[in-house]
């Protein structure tokens, strides 16, 4: 089991739990003691906001932890969506951050590569 990972949800904000859905009426912050996968609803890309290679690669991290757990045809296709993105971009710097977040999901902590991602977001506005 990995360590206890935090996060807090402000008033009437929805996290997305192991499938299930939660919602703080007045705030909270919560403990996420098992290897559950959560999202924040402030770290939702909406479909079309992925206009850009790495938002479009954020947004199929995003799908694959909405997928059922072992979904080996996720896998592959963010295999090849990291190489595709790597070609259009062509930066070092953005090549580091995805070479960072291709890490963490191979030690299986998709929350960590999307933050990666989400970090690199300036610097690809920068190049467009």
């Amino acid at each position: 089991m990995r360590s206890a990972r935090q996060f807090s949800l402000g008033k009437n904000e929805i996290a997305f739990l192991n499938g299930g859905i939660v919602r703080a009426p007045s705030g909270a912050s919560l403990t996420v003691l098992n290897d559950a996968h959560f999202l924040v609803e402030r770290f939702l890309i909406r479909e079309e906001d992925a206009r850009t290679p790495l938002r479009r690669l954020y947004l199929k991290i995003q799908c694959v932890l909405q997928s059922p757990p072992g979904d080996a045809s996720a896998s592959r296709t963010l295999e090849d969506a990291f190489g595709r993105t790597a070609r259009e971009i062509g930066c070092a710097q953005i090549g580091a951050a995805l070479a960072e977040a291709k890490g963490h999901l191979r030690a299986e902590r998709p929350l960590e590569a999307m933050k990666t991602l989400r970090r690199a977001f300036p610097l690809e506005d920068a190049r467009l």
